[in-house]
């Protein structure tokens, strides 16, 4: 399995595309950690609209990004995790090839 871990601060914009592009993935055996930094737009209100078992939201106050993934790396279950952005979004097959080239 493989964390991902996607701080959010203020990402309304941006989080419902990337959120989309992460569960279209052709490899579906991971953990969306994802830690809303304190948001005051309504990015914990669009992450809420997706019912999927494997994210995994936490609130927390703002802290700034640094603490904000210091906090998320002791919540991921996993050995190996994946870093992204709230305006990210990953081509379908990534985690595949990544977690293969990982391996090799």
């Amino acid at each position: 399995m493989i964390s991902i871990l996607l701080p959010v601060y203020n990402a309304e914009n941006f989080i419902e595309s990337s959120l989309s592009s992460i569960l279209n993935s052709s490899y579906k055996d991971f953990k969306l950690v994802m830690i809303n930094d304190g948001s005051t737009d309504n990015s914990e209100k669009i992450i809420k609209k997706f019912n999927d078992e494997r994210i995994a939201l936490y609130n927390k106050s703002n802290s700034g990004l640094v603490q904000t993934l210091n906090y998320g790396i002791k919540k991921c279950e996993s050995e190996i995790i994946m870093r992204m952005d709230a305006d990210d979004k990953i081509h379908p097959l990534k985690l595949e090839k990544q977690l293969k080239a990982f391996k090799e």
